[in-house]
């Protein structure tokens, strides 16, 4: 997923899980999938990188609107890789 293991990737969570306290992932021998705070936890932040990616176009075009006037190169400020689409995630967490 993403290019981190199943392994890294559930470390992660179980991280994030015992930091804020609550459990994200229902998990079972046969499945995971999200509890009710998992999905609010995936919803804020999925439109927290909308944001991000919203902000870096808004910037990106206003860089490239001032190296236009001073005739240079536009290139990127940020880059986020949104992966929030549902249709992207395994079939027991969408």
């Amino acid at each position: 997923m993403l290019g981190y293991s199943k392994a890294a990737v559930s470390r992660q969570i179980a991280k994030l899980e015992q930091s804020i306290g609550v459990r994200l992932l229902d998990r079972t021998t046969r499945s995971v999938t999200l509890t009710p705070a998992g999905r609010e936890m995936y919803a804020r932040c999925a439109r927290i990188v909308e944001e991000v990616n919203d902000a870096n176009q808004v910037m990106t075009g206003m860089l490239s609107a001032a190296r236009r006037a001073q005739g240079q190169r536009s290139g990127g400020i940020l880059a986020v890789r949104s992966h929030h689409d549902p249709a992207a995630l395994p079939p027991d967490l969408s």
